[in-house]
């Protein structure tokens, strides 16, 4: 079985435990992530005095957080859905 974007899907069994211990640690995470994708934007726009960006890396770290961030609450949402 495979998704939209061709991807392959794996089932994983869990407890009814594991799943609410899951959805808990997935929704007590969340402004992490949030903290995380706001702290990387604002470094992303410091730049040196030669008009260089200061973290090089701030811009693409702030879009695997976003990322990060989408993936999981969709992930949160399949599990409670089942």
């Amino acid at each position: 079985m495979t998704t939209r974007n061709n991807e392959k899907i794996k089932a994983i069994k869990l407890t009814i435990s594991q799943c609410s211990t899951l959805i808990c640690y997935l929704l007590m995470t969340t402004q992490y992530r949030k903290n995380k994708v706001e702290t990387w934007r604002e470094l992303s726009k410091k730049v040196n005095e030669d008009g260089t960006p200061k973290y090089i890396h701030a811009e693409s770290n702030a879009r695997f957080w976003e990322k990060m961030h989408e993936d999981l609450e969709v992930i949160r949402n399949i599990i409670e859905e089942n």
